[in-house]
């Protein structure tokens, strides 16, 4: 039964906890980890690290714990030769980053940048990984004169302390990459709720935040090496922050404002 789930759920194998899983299945951890050594590991984290590598070229999950750290150490097999693995993690990156700017829409980037000047108030959300994301994008922000405020979901205090700002006058920009934070997409729905504008910021197009938000970007994480890369999530935002500066710019030119506003319309 254990061995069928796992065949089944590729993604979720990527990021699951040997208790979440036990408990899902309502088996005993050790009949988990006794069905790990019947398919061949060691171990519950080498079989996940097998489910991760098969899903980076698939641009799927990635794994945190509960408390932010990474828990996947790298199997044994894979160090034998470290120069070797260590220039294929960087090569990964290199062609991870490389098919995002192949691939990355830029009039999306332009719409979302008008989504973020288009409002009085923007709040940018997120937790662990995603909060580390949303805190470079409030400094890059203000470094163009565009002012937003920063929010760890995982804090109930700074969550609350929002709730009464997200209305029809501000952008939520709500940062979800794995391992999802639930707090983060509860969040996104009370916004939705209360006419607010959402951008979705998360490394896949069908993560549950982008089914509430008014646009989304997408750039993948996951690396053998690191679960939640910065990378190409980082180049992201300083493509979306140089698109404000881009368009704050061109609304000091009325012309040049209505030919581009054509083009994203076209």
């Amino acid at each position: 039964m254990v061995a069928e789930y796992m065949e089944k759920n590729p993604q979720v194998m990527s990021y699951i906890t040997l208790r979440e899983l036990s408990s899902s299945q309502e088996v005993t951890e050790i009949t988990v980890l006794k069905t790990c050594q019947s398919l061949g590991f060691d171990g519950f984290n080498e079989l996940k690290y097998e489910f991760r590598k098969n899903s980076i070229a698939k641009r799927k999950t990635d794994v945190l714990d509960e408390k932010n750290f990474y828990t996947e150490s790298i199997p044994e097999y894979e160090s034998e030769d470290e120069r070797k693995f260590l220039k294929e993690v960087g090569e990964s990156e290199v062609q991870m980053t490389a098919q995002f700017w192949e691939e990355v829409n830029l009039t999306d980037i332009f719409r979302a940048a008008g989504m973020l000047l288009s409002k009085k108030k923007i709040y940018i959300c997120g937790r662990g990984i995603s909060y580390l994301l949303a805190q470079c994008m409030v400094a890059y922000l203000y470094g163009c004169d565009c002012y937003a405020s920063v929010v760890n979901t995982e804090l109930n205090e700074e969550v609350y302390g929002v709730l009464s700002e997200l209305n029809e006058d501000a952008v939520m920009v709500a940062v979800s990459f794995p391992d999802y934070y639930f707090m983060t997409l509860k969040l996104a729905e009370y916004a939705k709720n209360n006419h607010t504008m959402i951008l979705a910021i998360t490394d896949d197009p069908k993560a549950e935040v982008a089914e509430l938000a008014d646009l989304t970007l997408a750039a993948p994480s996951m690396t053998r090496a690191f679960l939640n890369t910065l990378s190409t999530p980082m180049f992201l935002v300083n493509l979306l922050v140089s698109a404000v500066k881009i368009r704050k710019k061109d609304k000091k030119n009325p012309q040049k404002e209505r030919k581009i506003n054509d083009l994203l319309e076209s």
